[in-house]
């Protein structure tokens, strides 16, 4: 009898022990899951920060580039938001009485375009362009100084001031302008382009305008 008695006792000794060690199994089991969880998403993140960092950094050279040119301040090139693409040639109209002199600077980068456009004329000048070119800054004279009619057949005429400029956003880059001017008298357009595509290129063409002319844009593209 004595014998049965520790055989028992040793049996339920025996059945004890495996039950503890499957409740110990099954607590650090799940302890151990937050902790695979954070080396997970740990490298996800981190690698997102750099990717952001080095588009940051594309981005502000670029800017920084049209700064320097003395073409656009930091709060106007903020506000470029559209999503420019090449396209057809654009027709830009001028009139005037007087001999004109423009000064027309066209910048792009990547799939964003942008247009400074400044009268050296001493009289009020009227000049038509797309109505998908948006506004963004003014100089020379008040706001209120800029008259604007209503759209047209797709176009927009702006009357500026003497001596005035206007700063556009630009919904498509041109690949070419073609200017044609109502006036007796002749139009000299000092034209500008900047290209940050890549490394910036800039180039300058004089145009002599007498009811119209085509000046072709970006001509490293054709090559």
């Amino acid at each position: 009898m004595p014998m049965k008695k520790k055989t028992e006792n040793n049996a339920v000794r025996v059945s004890k022990k495996p039950k503890a060690k499957q409740s110990l199994r099954k607590v650090t089991m799940k302890k151990s899951l937050p902790a695979a969880k954070n080396t997970l998403t740990k490298p996800v993140s981190a690698k997102r920060q750099f990717h952001l960092g080095i588009h940051l950094l594309i981005a502000g050279s670029a800017i920084a580039v049209l700064i320097l040119l003395g073409i656009v301040d930091r709060v106007t090139f903020s506000t470029l938001r559209s999503r420019a693409s090449e396209s057809m040639p654009i027709t830009i109209g001028l009139e005037h009485r007087n001999p004109l002199s423009v000064s027309l600077v066209i910048a792009r980068k990547n799939e964003v375009g942008y247009a400074s456009i400044l009268s050296g004329s001493d009289e009020q000048i009227r000049i038509s362009v797309p109505s998908e070119w948006k506004r963004v800054e003014v100089s020379g004279a008040p706001l209120s100084a800029f008259a604007q009619d209503i759209p047209a057949i797709g176009y927009t005429r702006w009357t500026l001031p003497p001596g005035a400029g206007i700063k556009m956003t630009l919904d498509d880059v041109p690949s070419s302008l073609f200017f044609e001017s109502a006036s007796a008298s002749t139009t000299e357009i000092n034209l500008r382009t900047i290209d940050l595509k890549g490394l910036p290129e800039t180039e300058t063409q004089v145009i002599l305008l007498k009811d119209r002319a085509l000046a072709t844009l970006w001509g490293s593209d054709e090559e």
